[in-house]
């Protein structure tokens, strides 16, 4: 029984093992973070707060640019490299979070813009919105779910097909 235990923990470290040693690997498709602001002619309160009905919320701890840069980070996890030459960027097109007679409007909308060796390679206006049944919290309740909109456009762009083409190496 011994032997038989012994062995299967050989194997399962040697699984392991391989599985480390090949996400240790250099990624096929790697990228770094450039700029992320406001397009022109976007509401400059956008960059640090928004208005939802009468209050003004900001963007939890920053400004709404950084707060998507945050959310691409953590999107694009092991596709991070400093080394990178694909470079990504972004403007914040649009967003609001509109109160309705019973209802949130929430929506965000951005343009990236990916480059390689200084040259653009793929460009696209990608959007997210929600309605959602108004709160009791009202306000505060529709700036939360608005500042959730960031990582699901974040992702959005990381399951585009098209983003994924253009980051492969040529």
């Amino acid at each position: 029984m011994f032997r038989t235990i012994s062995g299967v923990m050989c194997a399962l470290l040697l699984c392991f093992g391989l599985a480390a040693s090949a996400m240790a690997a250099p990624p096929e498709k790697s990228v770094r973070l450039g700029e992320f602001g406001l397009a022109k002619g976007v509401k400059g309160s956008l960059g640090g707060g928004m208005a939802v009905g009468t209050a003004r919320y900001g963007a939890p701890g920053q400004s709404f640019p950084a707060l998507l840069r945050q959310d691409m980070a953590v999107a694009l996890g092991w596709a991070q490299s400093e080394e990178a030459t694909a470079v990504l960027s972004a403007e914040i097109v649009e967003g609001h979070a509109n109160m309705l007679k019973g209802h949130v409007d929430l929506g965000l909308t951005a343009e990236f813009v990916l480059t390689r060796d200084g040259a653009e390679i793929f460009r696209k206006r990608l959007a997210v919105s929600e309605l959602r049944k108004r709160d009791i919290g009202g306000a505060a309740v529709a700036a939360v779910h608005f500042a959730k909109l960031f990582p699901a456009l974040s992702r959005k762009l990381v399951e585009d097909p098209d983003f994924n083409a253009a980051l492969k190496p040529n």
